[in-house]
This record gives C-alpha cells, sequence and structure tokens, in this order.
C-alpha cells in the first residue's frame, strides 16, 4: 500500500509491508502537512490517541489483569480546563487523575475471572 499527502505542493510518499512501514519525506512539512503525516502513521499503525486534548495535556491507557487503567496528566505549569469524553473536568499543575473500567468478560480468560 502506497499513499501521498500533500501541503503547500510538498510530498511524502509512504510504503507498508507486512512488518514494516516506511516513509519519506523529502521536504519539511509546514503543520498542516506535519499534522496530516503523523494522523496517517497513526491510522495504520492503529495507535490509541485523543486528538483534542490541550497543548501539554497527555492520556494513556494500559491493561493488566482484567483492568483497564487511564491516566489523564497535565504536564504544564496552568491549570488546564478541557472536556474529556464528553465530561468537563479541570487538572492542575501536574495533575494526574486515573481511572479504571473492568475488561468485558470475552476479553477475560475464564482462569482470569474466577480471581476477579
Amino acid at each position: 500500500m502506497t499513499a501521498t499527502v500533500r501541503s503547500s505542493d510538498l510530498a511524502v510518499f509512504f510504503c507498508h509491508w507486512t512488518s514494516a512501514f516506511i516513509f519519506y519525506a523529502g521536504c519539511v512539512l509546514d503543520e498542516t502537512g506535519s499534522r496530516s503525516l503523523i494522523i496517517h502513521v497513526i491510522q495504520v499503525l492503529q495507535i490509541k490517541y485523543e486528538p483534542d486534548l490541550p497543548e501539554g495535556v497527555e492520556y494513556s491507557e494500559r491493561e493488566s489483569e482484567g483492568i483497564r487503567y487511564g491516566f489523564l496528566f497535565n504536564c504544564n505549569y496552568e491549570r488546564k480546563k478541557l472536556r474529556f469524553r464528553g465530561e468537563d473536568t479541570v487538572l492542575e499543575p501536574f495533575e494526574m487523575k486515573i481511572s479504571t473500567a473492568r475488561l468485558s468478560d470475552e476479553a477475560i480468560g475464564e482462569k482470569d475471572k474466577s480471581e476477579l
């Protein structure tokens, strides 16, 4: 599979093989081109991401023993007000909010379910 992303008449070439993903940028991309490149890579690699977080706010997830942990972290010296997954929230400087959710029974093996 190959694709080309153009921004201001500049091109980026992508090749995706079974075990490799390669792109070549023969130019310096502007913000629009860089954003298009990043979004394309995220989609091809099926990386989970939150596109509407304010600058300096990060979200990541980890899974362990049938539980999904979500980490919402403000990496700024300033307080951040944001809407995250339908809820208004405020993060103080360097505050991290942690959420937990049980994975569905289908995602947990029979042995693991008995231990919850």
